[in-house]
């Protein structure tokens, strides 16, 4: 997956994925940091 922005996170660190609809925050995806 490629980001628009780069992030700093520690390889086998648990990340989630968020999106703005409307007012309110969804998780559209989650996953763990590979090398």
């Amino acid at each position: 997956m490629r980001l628009r922005l780069p992030i700093c996170a520690l390889e086998g660190s648990r990340i989630t994925l968020s999106r703005r609809i409307g007012t309110r925050w969804r998780l559209i995806g989650h996953g763990t940091i590979t090398g």
